[in-house]
């Protein structure tokens, strides 16, 4: 999907894929597609937005071949009918943002210069030069072009209308601009599954709100307590752990560093793991046995590797996770998500995972392909659910949790809360048993 729009009153979205040849509206409520808008298939959106009535909808269709006559446009539809009303021929072929100001009488395009036109596509005003052009750009609500402009460890914020800086905003290590509030009177950053946002009066952190778990880098087990760390994959170094989960009472708590926390292995009780980009070895009791992994691909490369237990040995590759029987170096199973973070527990008789910028935990049962438990932690509240569907969560979350359905062909997926009736405490904590 590429930069959904939705309509000024709420009721629609107007979607459309990256290779896509319409600009699809749904009605928010019921999830039900409304209207199919047509474009030429030569062209490929980049940026929607519906004017301030809602009673059209604009995109920017940069061209998508490099050859031939069809040139880059602007187009926009009526939103009952579908039908195309106007279409701008644009002689540019980058992407670009687009909005409507207020009044509807022009519109911005940001494709690192900002473009001010009337609605009939008369350029009236060009902001910014490549390379220190404005990383953002949008009309407030009272009609006001504001524009964010990186500078070495800050944004400088103007009103591009009168021509004045509004505010220098100091970002924090970390942060990425996400933009500005509808009014203009704050400016919004991500940082670490976090929004933050700041005053434009003052510069100042007004709020910041935890909307997702951090990217986890690191996991180690100590008993029945798992344990985690958040910050870059690096994998020439040990990322330290910073919270920690206990399986056994179901609940967060202090990580304790004083004790030893098992990551992933290379050794247990004399069995050594070795590999390198696309092979493994095992050496076991003096003899080195080849793990039967066999790439089809460059991309299938070897991210990461763990014993779990001398018997098991479990290799990461780029396109899933495999186990193999350290014995024979047979493949015992492939299991069913990839994983650049590998935790055993210190009986090897489960290992924990986690991929890149996915938040969730999966713990798994060493040689059996399907995760046991899946847990989600925010700050200090959490769920941990199994396949089966028995779930358990802290207080806090209870009404927060449950899951996306798979949506069918022409419909919006829906969110369905998890079933109060599988509330079970007890087989979460059985999962690990």
């Amino acid at each position: 999907m590429k930069d959904p729009a939705f309509s000024p009153d709420g009721q629609r979205i107007a979607t459309a894929c990256y290779r896509g040849t319409s600009v699809n509206l749904w009605d928010v409520a019921s999830g039900k597609r409304l209207r199919e808008c047509k474009h030429d298939p030569d062209l490929r959106v980049s940026g929607m937005a519906f004017t301030p009535d809602g009673k059209q909808v604009t995109a920017a269709l940069p061209r998508m071949n490099t050859f031939g006559d069809r040139v880059s446009a602007i187009s926009t539809w009526n939103v009952e009918s579908g039908k195309p009303i106007a279409e701008i021929a644009d002689k540019s072929n980058r992407f670009a943002q687009i909005q409507w100001a207020p009044d509807g009488k022009s519109f911005l395009l940001h494709r690192g210069v900002v473009e001010v036109r009337a609605a009939d596509g008369t350029t009236k005003q060009l902001i910014g030069e490549e390379p220190r052009s404005p990383y953002d750009a949008a009309f407030d609500s009272s009609g006001r072009l504001l524009t964010a402009s990186p500078r070495p460890g800050s944004f400088v914020v103007r009103d591009e209308t009168t021509n004045k800086q509004l505010a220098e905003i100091t970002m924090q290590p970390g942060d990425r601009w996400v933009g500005f509030s509808s009014d203009g009177k704050l400016a919004f950053a991500s940082q670490a599954g976090r929004i933050v946002a700041y005053d434009l009066a003052t510069g100042a952190v007004a709020h910041r709100v935890t909307v997702a778990a951090p990217p986890i880098s690191a996991l180690g087990w100590n008993g029945k307590v798992l344990a985690w760390g958040s910050g870059p994959h690096d994998f020439s170094k040990q990322q330290p752990l910073e919270q920690s989960f206990d399986f056994a009472k179901l609940q967060g708590s202090p990580i304790d560093n004083s004790k030893p926390f098992t990551r992933n292995r290379l050794e247990w009780d004399g069995v050594q793991l070795a590999s390198d980009s696309y092979s493994a070895t095992v050496k076991k009791n003096g003899k080195a046995v080849k793990l039967s992994y066999e790439p089809e691909l460059d991309s299938d490369n070897i991210l990461t590797s763990t014993l779990a237990g001398p018997d098991h040995a479990v290799l990461s590759i780029g396109s899933g996770m495999s186990g193999y029987d350290t014995a024979t170096g047979k493949l015992v199973c492939n299991y069913s998500h990839p994983t650049m973070v590998l935790a055993p527990t210190p009986d090897g008789k489960f290992f924990a995972t986690t991929y890149w910028l996915d938040p969730f935990i999966r713990v798994f049962r060493s040689g059996q392909s399907e995760a046991v438990l899946y847990l989600y932690v925010v700050d200090n509240e959490w769920v941990a659910w199994t396949p089966a569907g028995a779930w358990a969560s802290s207080p806090g979350a209870t009404k927060f949790v449950g899951r996306l359905t798979r949506p069918e062909p022409g419909k919006l997926a829906t969110f369905v809360p998890f079933d109060p009736k599988l509330r079970d405490p007890d087989a979460v904590n059985a999962a690990l048993k």
